[in-house]
C-alpha cells in the first residue's frame, strides 16, 4: 500500500499511517550528510508512536465493544433457543391435548350419528304405524257405518214384519187409553 519504509498501519479511517513515515512532498532541510532533519525525524516518529497507541487504543476499545456485543447477542440467541425449546414443549401439550378432544369429539360425534339413525328408523316406523292405524280406523270406520245402516234395515224389515195389524192406533202401537 505505501510506497515509504517503516511500520504500516491503517487508521481508524482506513488510510495509511505508514504514508507519514515517508518523505513528504513538501521541502525539507537536509543537513550536511545528506540526511534529514533529525529534530524533524523524531517529532515525526513521535507523531507516528502517538498515532499507533491512539490506533491501539481504539482497536482495543473496538474489540472490547464487538466482544460485548458477541457476549450479548450469545446470552440473546441462548434465551431465544431456550423460549423456543418451551414453546416447542407447549405446542406438542397442547397438540397431545387436541388430539384427545379430537379423538373424544369424534367418538360422541360417531355415537350421536347413530342415534340420529335410530331415531329415524323410528320416526319412520311410528309414522308406518301411524298411517296402518289411520287406514284401519278409516275401515272400521266404514265398517261401523254399513253395519249401523243394516242393523237399521234389519230392525225396520223386523217391525214391520212383526207389527200388529188390526191393533195398531194411526201406527203407533201400544195404543193410547180410551178417555171418556
Amino acid at each position: 500500500m505505501a510506497t515509504g519504509t517503516g511500520p504500516v498501519a491503517l487508521s481508524p479511517f482506513g488510510s495509511s499511517i505508514a504514508s507519514t513515515c515517508a518523505p513528504s512532498s513538501k521541502r525539507t532541510r537536509i543537513n550536511e550528510h545528506g540526511s534529514y532533519n533529525s529534530n524533524d525525524n523524531n517529532n515525526s516518529l513521535v507523531q507516528i508512536q502517538q498515532q499507533q497507541k491512539d490506533l491501539i487504543k481504539h482497536q482495543e476499545k473496538a474489540i472490547a465493544d464487538l466482544q460485548r456485543i458477541v457476549q450479548e447477542q450469545s446470552s440473546e440467541i441462548s434465551r431465544i433457543q431456550s423460549e423456543k425449546q418451551n414453546a416447542k414443549g407447549e405446542i406438542a401439550a397442547t397438540m397431545e391435548n387436541l388430539r384427545a378432544q379430537h379423538e373424544k369429539i369424534l367418538g360422541e360425534n360417531k355415537i350421536l350419528k347413530r342415534a340420529v339413525a335410530i331415531q329415524q328408523e323410528r320416526q319412520n316406523q311410528a309414522a308406518s304405524e301411524i298411517e296402518a292405524a289411520c287406514k284401519y280406523r278409516k275401515e272400521a270406520e266404514e265398517r261401523i257405518k254399513r253395519l249401523e245402516q243394516m242393523n237399521m234395515t234389519l230392525q225396520f224389515h223386523l217391525q214391520q214384519q212383526t207389527a200388529p195389524i188390526g191393533n195398531d192406533f194411526m201406527g203407533f202401537s201400544p195404543r193410547p187409553p180410551d178417555i171418556y
